[in-house]
């Protein structure tokens, strides 16, 4: 899905580019369904609460209803506050067993800007959790639906993000996104050069260093 990408309603030029990506994305995703190759996407670092959100609302309930014992009850209801402001890789990290993945659900409760902005494919947009290593924090893990196959596409695409992303005990992401890390991160040493270069061309108005950067000592 696209990422932080906002509507431009001030700007033609920029309505006009944004179009363009949203088409961008729907033509990817109809050559995926097209010649049957699984899509998905990896969030590096998730902070999304969606998956709680299902939980409390569709599981909670049955639970503290009489699936629980007294006392798991009693501790889970005083622990509900921090349920409410926890984070699902929080949770899952402890749920999860290496290899394992949660279910399946919708990318959204409620279609959001994004995906009116693709069409009918908003609707075909699902997730997972998947934990990769024992010592790291369960993957987000989006992939298109095809043909309405929502479990057997996620399996096979489970299988293989796993077989990228377990070669690490403490870092969980697959192989291919860390190399193209790699290659797209600027190094301490190149910003320094297009921060002297910037200074150079300000001449007496270049803003003083942070304190920081200037410690004598």
């Amino acid at each position: 899905m696209p990422q932080y990408v906002d509507r431009f309603s001030h700007s033609s030029r920029l309505t006009k580019l944004y179009s363009e990506l949203m088409d961008a994305f729907s033509e990817l995703y109809r050559s995926c369904t097209e010649t049957g190759i699984p899509l998905a996407g990896v969030v590096k670092d998730s902070r999304s609460a969606r998956f709680i959100d299902i939980f409390r609302r569709k599981v909670l309930p049955s639970l503290l209803g009489g699936g629980l014992s007294l006392d798991e009850a009693s501790t889970l209801s005083k622990n509900l506050e921090i349920l409410n402001h926890s984070r699902d890789t929080v949770l899952l990290d402890h749920v999860l067993s290496v290899g394992e993945r949660s279910f399946t659900f919708r990318y959204a409760g409620s279609p959001s800007s994004v995906l009116r902005d693709i069409g009918g494919w908003g609707s075909r947009i699902s997730a997972f959790y998947l934990k990769t290593v024992p010592y790291d924090r369960p993957l987000r893990v989006e992939f298109l639906e095809m043909n309405g196959e929502q479990t057997r596409v996620a399996d096979r695409i489970a299988s293989l993000i796993y077989a990228l992303s377990a070669h690490h005990a403490a870092f969980g992401l697959p192989s291919v996104l860390i190399e193209a890390d790699v290659c797209a991160r600027l190094s301490e040493e190149d910003l320094d050069m297009v921060r002297d270069s910037i200074t150079a061309r300000l001449g007496p108005f270049a803003p003083l260093d942070l304190r920081r950067r200037m410690i004598p000592f």
